[in-house]
């Protein structure tokens, strides 16, 4: 009896962790200003455009890059928030998370 509870747990456990991700995409990009080089700490917030209250939010590392795993798969807008001459600025864009990939966005800063 034991042995069927554990294998009925091992196969429940199994088929949730691959219906977790048949419906998830993943986000990565780099965030540059406009002479390419790599910006840290910038907010991005990704936002999906069927279900809004479904948001993530991350910031990127040393080098410009952020990633945004297991997202609903869909139209979504990621915006970047960042500070140029101590005032906020940001930049969106539209973009589609497809199933089981990278979707890559790369961001480049306007100055001004």
């Amino acid at each position: 009896m034991r042995i069927i509870k554990i294998l009925s747990l091992i196969c429940f456990l199994t088929i949730g962790v691959w219906a977790q991700g048949e419906y998830k995409g993943n986000v990565k990009g780099i965030i540059t200003d406009s002479k390419e080089n790599a910006l840290e700490n910038v907010q991005i917030e990704l936002v999906s455009n069927r279900i809004p209250t479904h948001k993530r939010e991350t910031k990127t590392d040393n080098k410009g890059f952020f990633e945004i795993k297991y997202f609903p798969e869909g139209k979504a807008t990621i915006t970047a928030l960042y500070i140029v001459n101590g005032k906020a600025k940001s930049i969106r864009r539209k973009i589609k998370v497809v199933i089981g990939d990278f979707t890559i966005v790369n961001l480049q800063v306007k100055d001004k």
